[in-house]
């Protein structure tokens, strides 16, 4: 019986592997959650989606790669929703002219609880916004503002377990250790640094 229960298990896993593929197969998001799900012959780790909401949790991403999350962004005190959405759509536009950012259009909603100031998302018609933002955003760290990927809850459990994996690793004496992005996941790794450059002395004859 229980020989049979693991035919089926890798039956089943062979078969949604399949048909990721099919439906992209050059997806980082799709790659990242077959490897989550140890269906790619690796051994599985621990993460907070299975195999039933796996489903949905690809096409949230792909919902949600059409919005970024901007902090900092002073509000209003206007009493009607109407004037504070307008007054937070020209602050956010302001911001994309000077990330030199075409105007588009694009929707906002103030989001979370009622921090000051609570942060903005940016819904754009075009998917292809997001990350053009996204490379531009050191543009805006002198003012404070902050941009970042609108993440599934899957991605911010994920990315809350990468940071507290790091802070562990740091009190232990690790050194040179940052977050980078692979496969459209979040892993710790070592910080190269940067090459000396390699001064040449020429002599005259």
């Amino acid at each position: 019986m229980k020989e049979l229960e693991i035919t089926r298990e890798h039956e089943m896993k062979h078969h949604i592997q399949s048909l990721l593929k099919k439906t992209s197969p050059n997806n980082k998001d799709v790659l990242q959650v077959i490897s989550l799900m140890g269906l790619d012959g690796k051994n599985q780790r621990d993460a907070p989606v299975g195999e039933l909401n796996m489903f949905q949790e690809l096409p949230e991403r792909t919902n949600r790669a059409r919005n970024i999350m901007i902090f900092n962004v002073e509000g209003s005190n206007f009493n009607k929703v109407k004037d504070r959405a307008s007054h937070d759509k020209s602050q956010i536009l302001e911001l994309l002219t000077k990330l030199d950012v075409e105007p588009v259009d694009f929707r906002v909603y103030r989001i979370g609880r009622t921090s000051l100031p609570r942060p903005v998302k940016v819904i754009f018609n075009n998917p292809s916004l997001p990350a053009e933002i996204l490379r531009k955003k050191f543009k805006l760290i002198p003012s404070g503002v902050k941009i970042k990927n609108d993440l599934t809850q899957f991605q911010r459990i994920q990315m809350k377990e990468v940071y507290a994996e790091l802070k562990r690793r740091k009190e232990n004496g690790e050194e040179g250790l940052i977050v980078r992005y692979r496969n459209n996941a979040p892993v710790i790794m070592k910080e190269i640094p940067p090459r000396p450059h390699s001064s040449v002395e020429t002599k005259n004859d």
